[in-house]
């Protein structure tokens, strides 16, 4: 439950680093400051999406996750009505998005370093790194709007973990995307 509340977490402090409402993700007294973060993508070419809904899915495993958990089914659509806007655009559930979109999908982990966020104990770096080394995120997407957990997986390219509250502008920890090797 604990990793569950951490990804909860994870796409509410997402959220509000994206959508900034106020400049209290940039107070350094703000509980961000404690949270450490990996951020895991997988990119999406234009094209990639003929028109229609989409169900897709994260499948977390390793000790960052607690064993393995899964998020899902969330929907998106895709439409030739909406603009293709410029960027590489982060496709969220609920979202519409023109099938000529540059765009990619996250996914993350978080750790505690004050233990004040999800409650004692707080991480420690070599807990992190050990962590983050012996865990992985998959992602899946399909037509329609969900079912079953899927059976076929993509490994989803992970970063390193940074502050939640690092670079919080428009080139922030984020927004950036883990092309292959």
């Amino acid at each position: 439950m604990r990793r569950v509340m951490r990804l909860a977490l994870s796409i509410a402090v997402a959220t509000a680093l994206i959508f900034p409402a106020s400049a209290a993700a940039f107070n350094p007294d703000a509980r961000c400051y404690g949270l450490m973060v990996s951020q895991w993508t997988v990119e999406v070419d234009p094209g990639t999406f003929e028109e229609g809904q989409y169900a897709f899915w994260w499948k977390f495993t390793g000790p960052a996750a607690g064993g393995v958990d899964y998020i899902g089914p969330l929907t998106f659509t895709v439409s030739d009505a909406v603009p293709v806007l410029h960027g590489n655009l982060f496709i969220h559930h609920t979202r519409t998005i023109n099938p000529a979109q540059d765009g990619y999908f996250w996914a993350g982990f978080q750790w505690d370093m004050t233990g004040e966020i999800f409650g004692p104990p707080a991480s420690t770096m070599p807990q992190v790194h050990a962590e983050l080394d012996a865990s992985a995120i998959y992602f899946n997407v399909a037509p329609g709007t969900g079912g079953a957990v899927p059976t076929e997986w993509v490994l989803a390219r992970g970063g390193p973990a940074g502050s939640a509250c690092a670079n919080s502008g428009p080139a922030s920890f984020d927004h950036r995307t883990y092309p292959s090797n």
